[in-house]
């Protein structure tokens, strides 16, 4: 069984009976618990939404639809009304950008 000391600072020092005990709740579970937590903010929905806004990136912004995600960040743009237009406008160009390069 590890050895316990009276003050730790670094990490924890959960007292057990076995072996076993020691790791599971100084170890096993802590770790269990970042893991879940890390892949809980990985696919939150703020950030299904964030990603998809990854589509105002000029090599995709031609092949995705991204009126959806946009509409959350209404209150941020300073004329919401011409969000539609102005991504229009964008796509034209990089369409014809794309086309002059290939």
């Amino acid at each position: 069984m590890p050895r316990l000391t009276p003050r730790q600072q670094h990490r924890s020092n959960a007292e057990a009976q076995t072996p076993r005990e020691y790791f599971q709740r100084n170890v096993a579970i802590p770790l269990l618990d970042h893991i879940i937590m890390c892949i809980e903010e990985q696919f939150s929905p703020s950030a299904k939404i964030a990603t998809s806004l990854l589509g105002l990136v000029p090599s995709v912004l031609c092949s995705r639809n991204i009126n959806l995600s946009a509409a959350t960040y209404n209150d941020d743009l300073p004329s919401p009304e011409l969000f539609e237009m102005e991504l229009t406008r964008w796509t034209l160009r990089e369409m014809s950008n794309f086309v002059e390069f290939s």
